[in-house]
């Protein structure tokens, strides 16, 4: 089964992440963590920041990838660790091959939820062909507050 070696390497990498106080510059307080994607060889290393609340009760627990028509597909399996239902925003940003943002005027936060102990899947297209890389982040859902 390939998510094993998947988790221990998502493990081990979140360890020594943790271990040298890495942060993610896109996501203040967050811990960036690499793990392999599974389905196109040349997609391999992606950067994926969990919110720093979230790490202790959010796994990664499979990351896939693959062309469809040209462009990359990529799909994130999230699992929660929590009792209670988690309330999440998620995001992919997108990269050419030479390690240049992409400008992708869909860029935002998504609202998603996961319920206690349940996985997940995100999935996210590409908007152009030229897409080679991406970032995946995940963060609690900041409530929406109405001035009264």
């Amino acid at each position: 089964m390939k998510i094993k070696p998947l988790l221990i390497c998502l493990a081990m990498t979140a360890l020594v992440t943790l271990s040298t106080g890495c942060t993610s510059p896109a996501t203040t307080g967050s811990n960036q963590v690499t793990g392999t994607v599974t389905g196109l060889p040349e997609v391999q290393q992606q950067r994926v920041t969990i919110d720093g609340e979230l790490e202790k009760v959010l796994q990664i627990s499979d990351i896939k990838a693959r062309r469809l028509d040209g462009f990359l597909q990529v799909q994130v399996t999230l699992r929660s660790l929590a009792a209670e239902t988690l309330p999440l925003e998620t995001k992919f940003e997108w990269f050419d091959r030479d390690g240049f943002k992409i400008d992708n005027t869909a860029e935002l936060w998504r609202p998603s939820q996961i319920s206690g102990g349940a996985t997940s899947e995100i999935s996210a297209m590409a908007p152009k062909a030229e897409s080679e890389t991406f970032r995946f982040q995940v963060r609690r859902a900041n409530p929406i507050v109405r001035a009264e």
